[in-house]
Parts: C-alpha cells; sequence; structure tokens
C-alpha cells in the first residue's frame, strides 16, 4: 500500500500577513505557481487566497512568532476533502504555552534573584 500524499495550503487573514507570507514564500524558493492564490472548498464552502505550499513551510510557521496566529492552515490527504490542519493549531498552543511557562519562571527567578540581594 502507498503512502497517502498530502497538500498544506495557507491561508493569511490580513493583508499585511498575506504580504509577509508571500516574501517568505519566495525567499524559500518557491515555485511560482506556489505563489498564485488559489480558492479550494471547505466542508462544502468556498475559502479564497490560499497559497499551496510544503510541509518546511508549515514547520517554519508554527515556530514563528509573527505567523503563529495570523494564518490559517488546510491539509488535503490523498484525493479527500480539505480539512483544517488541527496538528498545526495544537503545535501553536503547545509552542505558545511553553513559551509562557519558561517566561514566568524567568521572571520568578528574577525575583528570587533580586530578594536575594537586598
Amino acid at each position: 500500500m502507498s503512502e497517502p500524499t498530502y497538500r498544506f495550503f495557507v491561508k493569511p487573514l490580513n493583508d499585511s500577513v498575506n504580504e509577509a507570507l508571500a516574501d517568505l514564500l519566495n525567499s524559500q524558493g518557491c515555485a511560482a505557481g506556489t505563489l498564485e492564490q488559489q480558492s479550494i472548498e471547505v466542508d462544502g464552502k468556498p475559502v479564497d487566497g490560499v497559497y499551496e505550499v510544503q510541509h518546511p513551510v508549515i514547520t517554519s510557521l508554527q515556530h514563528s512568532d509573527f505567523h503563529r496566529k495570523n494564518v490559517r492552515v488546510y491539509v488535503q490527504v490523498g484525493l479527500g476533502k480539505v480539512r483544517l490542519y488541527v496538528h498545526y493549531q495544537a503545535v501553536v498552543r503547545r509552542l505558545a504555552r511553553t513559551k509562557a511557562i519558561k517566561n514566568a519562571k524567568q521572571q520568578i527567578a528574577d525575583i528570587i534573584k533580586k530578594s536575594r540581594t537586598r
């Protein structure tokens, strides 16, 4: 049995993100056809203005603070329906939570350090 093929689509949620995303795709050497915005159908509703990208682009978006909450990511497995890529949102939430925990730990360490120097 062959492996299913995955197609990923990214929809920027505002104009500034659209420009930044186009620059990111261009800098990563995406094919000219990828840079054209497409229209897809999700749950019977049309979604306009999406870019088809490869998975490494999705990974870089997950780790980018700017793009993290400003894009919506869709996936199509094989010839199936296009759906929201839930894994992207889960990783975004986990990374945000991890960052918040690290910041809180740093603040606590700073408070302890200040209290010891007094």
